[in-house]
């Protein structure tokens, strides 16, 4: 469904070095996004994909949990969740940085 609906997604985000990271969370409704059990980003509500919100976290390198959720109400869906940091130029996150299981990730 396209309307009316909602998703959550857990996995691993690969972080290739420690220090200062900024994610971005664009969507169009609602969306949040955690690492490690800690919000980073809280896009909530009910707006069009025009709403960016960002937030900032030091992480070390190697594995971290990572939770993204979504909802949808009516209307244009879509998110985009992004990320910098060391050595990582602003981008949308890569596939390559995921992982489903932590053992995958090291």
């Amino acid at each position: 469904r396209k309307d009316r609906s909602a998703q959550r997604s857990d996995g691993y985000l690969a972080v290739p070095e420690a220090g200062d990271y900024t994610f971005f969370l664009r969507s169009d409704d609602g969306s949040r996004l955690s690492l490690d059990g800690a919000t980073v980003v809280d896009n909530d509500g009910v707006h069009d994909a025009n709403a960016t919100r960002q937030g900032k976290v030091t992480l070390t390198a190697g594995p971290h949990a990572l939770r993204g959720e979504y909802f949808e109400l009516v209307g244009g869906e879509g998110r985009d969740v992004g990320y910098e940091g060391p050595g990582v130029p602003r981008q949308t996150i890569p596939a390559t940085a995921l992982y489903h299981e932590t053992k995958a990730a090291n």
